[in-house]
């Protein structure tokens, strides 16, 4: 227990991506953008399971969704609810979440499972919460692409920084393990770009090498 209470505090200290802007963000991940697809649950209710900043709980309710957005982080919270105020904002461990079984049209988990103690039990309960024909989509760290930046590093000088340096529980995975462990689909890896500054060059990968080495594995279940 006390280790998901660390994760806590530390999210509490360092909300994700807690200064930009929507517009910052989206701009970033187009690709990622197009496969999440909000627009197809235009009515629907939703659940953004780790909302943090609250970026996806935001562009869901812009797509016309009704959505639920839940962080163990209070702090995140409140940044959330500030960017997305129509959304319903709730403080819970996603292990234990207060939701009926089979309510949920659509959840996203995304950046997020990889900082829990028990991956398994939230995946367990995703699939409690959404619908038997419902869609859930869970992103990953893609240690792929943890190991690329390392070979890249021998050659350029380049040390790996993420948004989250310090947090006490980081997680790393590749398709096969996250297909073997959790049992569930694994849809493509995202994130193609790569910086290294000694070369003072920003590299972006082709799509046939950023879906098995992009920086997060997307996977889960849909119809």
């Amino acid at each position: 227990m006390t280790l998901k209470f660390d994760v806590m505090l530390f999210w509490d200290n360092h909300i994700c991506m807690g200064s930009w802007t929507l517009e910052e963000r989206n701009k970033l991940f187009p690709k990622e953008l197009k496969f999440l697809d909000f627009q197809r649950h235009k009515g629907e209710l939703v659940l953004d399971a780790g909302c943090g900043a609250g970026f996806d709980t935001q562009n869901m309710v812009n797509a016309g969704c009704n959505v639920v957005a839940v962080d163990f982080s209070l702090e995140s919270l409140r940044v959330a609810h500030r960017n997305c105020g129509t959304a319903n904002c709730i403080q819970c461990d996603i292990e234990n979440l207060p939701f009926r079984s089979r309510v949920f049209d659509f959840a996203i988990s995304l950046g997020v499972l990889h900082h829990t103690p028990n991956t398994e039990k939230d995946i367990e309960e995703l699939k409690r919460v959404v619908k038997r024909n419902g869609r859930c989509i869970i992103m990953f760290y893609n240690r792929l692409y943890l190991i690329l930046h390392r070979l890249l590093g021998r050659v350029g000088r380049f040390e790996l920084k993420y948004d989250d340096p310090g947090c006490p529980l980081i997680k790393f995975y590749t398709i096969t393990e996250i297909r073997c462990k959790y049992k569930i689909q694994v849809f493509r890896a995202f994130g193609n770009r790569i910086w290294i500054p000694h070369f003072g060059k920003l590299i972006h990968l082709p799509d046939s090498l950023e879906r098995y080495f992009g920086f997060g594995i997307y996977a889960g279940w849909q119809p």
